[in-house]
């Protein structure tokens, strides 16, 4: 181990040659006619809604609906780039695929006699076991077997899924180890002497099970072959849904822990099994960013833009890498809210009902999945809430405003369809909004409880109603402090990272990995939202007539940001400026703000991975901040703004990597080139 920036240097050439590869790819399908059809036809909708807005100034006229780009198979490409490059540098040094499979059963107060012929100068005794809190036992030695124990030593073992060594101060012929707790079973046990060696007692007929998979002790215990952090608790409650024992894990809902039990059937209850489904959550979140990207500036390239700084954030990096829910309720979030997006662009008017119903309903079976992750997933609730009450009311406004003309039409909308339609409309989407955000959710939720057991033979639905007793008292009834520990305000000046992982190695030689995300794209959100927050004020008429100045001489922004600036006069232009139920800055504040706000109402400790939900949303407002600058600029100037600011956070990663993925680094080097704030530690 040297003490450098970190020894894998292959990684870092993967990552870089990775990345510029997928630069290549978009710049060669953004470039090539197998995008020019659909940038035609998207440049021609974007004429006729630009001229549909300029002829009906009236901003209660019904709009026809503004579906989203089609997916290309240039787009498919990109995606599975995107997810392929990441997937493999997110995989990679995962963690071990061995572990201890067997165990052996301990009684309660039973005592195990270890013979190792002569006194082999055993110095330390390491265990692993598996769905066990701790073992409380003692440890007495002596030489033979006439002459009296030693006085005994008590410590316990803890940390389930985990590689645990104690130094121990006596020596002999014989161990003898004591259960001082409850009945229980160890996975595995290795004696080794002064050397390291391992040493095997030679009475282990009766104990196989405690010794048949020594060769899976590894050389160094670290992040590869232990849980760490809070993963020990979520990988206990599924291994425990696997064999249907009561669930240690009940201050959350049981879904995230039935995904990582899925990795664990699969791949076994090692490191990598637990934690494989929270990183394939982590690839699957990059074509969802790339789609919602690419729809909301209505450019390929900036969709791309976004994926690239949702993939090398490192808290998305890091976050999804862990056994957590964090990384299943972010993904469902951002579920959540890109079907509601693609729901905000239609409109019953000109579409069939049915089809609106598709997103909506996508939406509310997302919105179920998140809440049986975690509680949080209520808090993105709110919005979704908030957009979908909005959009009737839109549908409200124009049903008013056809009243007016009822023989009129507006935008190729029929007056008389919309009266005849609107509340038929209404009552049926009302209707299934109330099945598929209600009902259905309700369903998916006491489904998850299906492998839940807490010890008792109650019902389904009983278990599930006693379990939401337990989570809120203990939600409710948690008080102290962390080291980590961070309030909301802090979140996104990232003012105090979580160390999950550390591990002294020499003298100026560590190891860790700490939660946090990426300056650039943290920092950056901020004016992000503040320009986000610009662009919707500009939209208002009682505000547009003070923007309106400011934007002479400017060149028109994306339709899907703020649809005006076609009109000749600043009174046509302030008028013609409204926002819709798809109004992209307004639905992307509302989205970040739901997911952020309400934590600023919780009185119990927080850290800063409970901003990771609004990670997607950020970088989808730092790319429609570049979207305004695309005209502007030039392609060339713009090109070249999107390449540094893009290579610039690739650095950063890089930089970073070995604070993200637990590599041995010299703590010089991190505390001079890593360490920006006085509040980051990121190694011991």
């Amino acid at each position: 181990m040297l003490p450098v920036l970190w020894e894998n240097s292959t990684i870092i050439k993967l990552i870089i040659a990775a990345v510029f590869l997928i630069l290549a790819f978009a710049l060669h399908f953004v470039r090539k006619k197998s995008f020019g059809r659909e940038k035609k036809a998207q440049r021609a909708s974007d004429r006729t809604m630009r001229n549909v807005r300029k002829a009906h100034g009236d901003r209660h006229a019904p709009r026809p609906s503004a579906p989203c780009m089609p997916v290309t198979r240039g787009d498919v490409f990109v995606m599975l780039a995107f997810c392929l490059v990441y997937g493999v540098v997110a995989f990679w040094d995962l963690g071990s695929m061995d572990a201890p499979v067997t165990e052996y059963a301990v009684a309660a107060g039973e005592s195990l006699v270890f013979d190792f012929g002569e006194d082999q100068g055993i110095t330390t005794m390491n265990w692993y076991l598996k769905d066990i809190e701790s073992i409380t036992f003692t440890l007495e030695s002596r030489n033979t077997e006439s002459e009296e124990w030693s006085e005994a030593e008590g410590t316990t073992m803890g940390r389930g899924f985990a590689w645990s060594t104690y130094t121990l101060s006596v020596s002999g012929r014989y161990l003898r180890l004591t259960n001082c707790s409850g009945d229980t079973a160890i996975a595995e046990l290795v004696f080794q002497n002064e050397d390291g060696e391992a040493v095997t007692p030679v009475n282990i007929v009766d104990m196989e099970e405690l010794f048949d998979e020594a060769e899976l002790f590894p050389e160094e215990i670290d992040y590869r072959s232990n849980t760490y952090f809070d993963e020990y608790l979520y990988a206990r409650t599924a291994y425990e849904f696997i064999h249907g024992t009561p669930a240690a894990e009940k201050t959350h809902p049981p879904l995230g822990k039935i995904l990582i039990a899925i990795g664990m059937t699969i791949f076994g209850t090692c490191p990598f099994g637990i934690r494989f489904m929270g990183t394939l959550f982590g690839v699957l979140m990059l074509p969802f960013v790339y789609l919602m990207g690419r729809d909301m500036t209505k450019n390929r390239m900036l969709g791309a833009f976004a994926c690239f700084l949702f993939a090398f954030d490192f808290m998305h990096f890091v976050q999804t890498r862990m056994a957590t829910l964090d990384g299943f309720i972010t993904f469902f979030t951002l579920l959540m809210y890109f079907f509601m997006y693609r729901y905000s662009r239609l409109s019953f008017y000109d579409t069939p009902l049915w089809r609106t119903f598709l997103p909506l309903g996508a939406c509310g079976i997302s919105f179920g999945l998140g809440i049986a992750c975690k509680w949080t997933g209520f808090y993105a609730g709110v919005g979704l809430l908030v957009l979908f009450f909005r959009i009737l009311y839109l549908r409200a406004r124009e049903y008013a405003y056809a009243q007016k003309t009822p023989d009129g039409s507006s935008n190729g909308i029929s007056h008389a369809a919309v009266l005849r339609s609107f509340w038929q409309n209404t009552i049926g989407t009302l209707g299934f909004f109330l099945v598929f955000f209600l009902a259905v959710p309700a369903l998916i939720y006491t489904l998850s409880y299906l492998p839940f057991s807490d010890g008792t033979d109650a019902g389904l639905i009983a278990r599930m109603v006693s379990n939401q007793q337990y989570i809120l008292s203990f939600h409710t009834g948690v008080s102290g402090d962390h080291q980590f520990a961070s309030s909301w305000y802090e979140w996104p000046l990232m003012l105090r990272p979580v160390l999950y992982y550390s591990k002294i190695i020499g003298q100026d030689l560590r190891a860790g990995i700490s939660g946090f995300g990426s300056p650039l794209i943290w920092w950056a959100g901020i004016p992000a939202f503040v320009y986000m927050v610009y662009l919707i004020l500009r939209e208002k008429p009682i505000y547009g007539k003070y923007f309106a100045s400011m934007d002479e001489g400017m060149k028109s922004k994306p339709a899907s940001l703020h649809p005006s600036k076609q009109s000749a006069s600043k009174k046509d232009a302030v008028k013609d400026r409204r926002p819709e139920g798809g109004d992209t800055a307004g639905f992307l504040c509302l989205a970040y703000l739901s997911c952020y706000l309400p934590w600023c109402l919780i009185s119990r400790f927080t850290f800063i991975y409970h901003y990771f939900p609004c990670v997607p949303f950020v970088v989808c407002m730092i790319a429609c901040s570049f979207a305004q600058w695309k005209d502007r600029m030039g392609r060339k100037k713009f090109m070249a703004l999107l390449f540094v600011y893009s290579a610039a956070v690739l650095l950063l990663f890089l930089l970073f990597y070995p604070v993200l993925t637990g590599q041995v680094v010299s703590k010089a080097y991190v505390e001079t080139f890593l360490e920006w704030l006085d509040g980051w530690m990121l190694v011991q």
